[in-house]
């Protein structure tokens, strides 16, 4: 008697699943955001990491089959996240595009990324502010349901083609605009980005090379800001505008302009502060000299290569702030023995966390202590991770240990 075995093909099993079920699948094999995978090239250009023709999009799983189709365009949580790499000349294509992604995402809150390409064909300048407008459309039609807004077009393309486009982002809570590098020659300095003067709940701002002045938002509400290449003055314009902030971090912070402000500001609710003077020198850091924080727990500084850390002004801003600091990271900085026992004296109550990285002008012998806490434990004794990095005649005497002779 013959016996026949029914081996049923895969693919079938994928039909007979349940839709909601599908849809869990589907929602599990979106790609991610790949909006910050990208790098800084030798010249400081933004290069992309990756290659988008292999990212999983809905439109991706409804070109399987019908019953993949019709699953995909039933359920709005598919489409709630839009990335799109932006191409001048195809904007229309690419805001029809929009519009069919957006409509499917029927009510739902919208995160919206709009990236660029680093192809030199596919640049965006000033010269294509109409096919951005034309582009932005289907977002400006639906920006009262976007919470998180991600761009990379330049200042002069986030403009509205006329009044009756002007959107309303009632509730953008995080907005991120990082523009690709364009012709100093295109440039259109001062542009203003006024989309988002109606986004009354913004509470996380991102911007690389955007001036304060050129940004019109309201700041009140804001908690959360992260800059790259500002100028210490937008800087100190920041922290005054954004009373409720809880943490900052200024990235890069070039130098000062004329008219620098000079009033104190208090932030009574900043937490974590992130100071990166790599592009200049600490001599005119007004920040520290300026902010109190009574509620500071992290601080990071990062100066410019082997520059002089301000040892005696950071004493002044914590004992002004009267904070607690319990993480404490200073990177890149020159020191003596005498100022790093100064500035650790200034925080010996609190610290629990310490990163030390010095650097020195001199071909010097390095040396690296991980978790030497048996060594300054009587210091700081709350201290449950160290680590320290430096030249060692500078070091070894802070740890009492004696110099090796060559």
């Amino acid at each position: 008697m013959n016996t026949f075995v029914h081996f049923q093909y895969p693919g079938n099993l994928l039909h007979q699943l349940p839709p909601e079920l599908l849809c869990k699948i589907f929602l599990k094999s979106l790609s991610g955001s790949p909006f910050y995978q990208q790098q800084e090239n030798e010249y400081g250009d933004v290069d992309m990491t990756f290659d988008t023709s292999r990212m999983t999009t809905p439109f991706t799983l409804s070109a399987v089959c019908h019953q993949w189709r019709m699953t995909a365009f039933a359920e709005p949580s598919l489409w709630s996240f839009v990335y799109l790499v932006a191409t001048p000349r195809k904007a229309k294509v690419q805001a029809y595009l929009l519009e069919q992604w957006l409509h499917r995402s029927g009510t739902l809150p919208l995160t919206i990324e709009i990236d660029t390409s680093n192809d030199p064909k596919k640049e965006w300048s000033a010269g294509f502010s109409t096919s951005a407008s034309i582009l932005l459309r289907p977002v400006f039609r639906h920006s009262p349901r976007c919470t998180t807004f991600r761009t990379r077009l330049p200042p002069s393309c986030l403009l509205p083609h006329s009044q009756s486009d002007y959107p309303n982002f009632i509730n953008l809570t995080t907005l991120t605009i990082f523009p690709e590098e364009i012709p100093d020659a295109e440039e259109e300095e001062g542009e203003k980005i006024e989309l988002f003067r109606h986004a009354t709940n913004l509470r996380h701002i991102e911007i690389r090379e955007v001036n304060f002045n050129q940004l019109i938002i309201s700041w009140t509400s804001v908690v959360k800001v992260t800059t790259s290449n500002l100028g210490v003055n937008d800087c100190l314009h920041i922290l005054r505008s954004a009373p409720h902030l809880e943490e900052c971090s200024f990235e890069g912070i070039l130098w000062p302009e004329e008219n620098q402000i000079t009033d104190t500001i208090l932030l009574s609710g900043l937490k974590t502060l992130f100071l990166d003077f790599g592009e200049m020198e600490t001599t005119q850091d007004i920040i520290t000299r300026l902010v109190t924080a009574p509620n500071l727990e992290v601080f990071e500084y990062i100066t410019e290569d082997a520059d002089e850390f301000p040892t005696q002004q950071f004493g002044e801003f914590v004992t002004r702030s009267n904070c607690s600091l319990t993480y404490l990271s200073i990177k890149k900085p020159s020191m003596t023995v005498e100022e790093i026992n100064q500035c650790l004296s200034q925080v010996s109550r609190s610290l629990e966390f310490l990163s030390l990285e010095l650097l020195s002008d001199a071909d010097v012998q390095m040396t690296t202590f991980e978790h030497p806490l048996h060594v300054i434990a009587g210091q700081l004794p709350r201290l449950k991770s160290a680590t320290f990095s430096g030249p060692t005649m500078v070091l070894y005497p802070l740890f009492n240990i004696q110099i090796p002779q060559l």
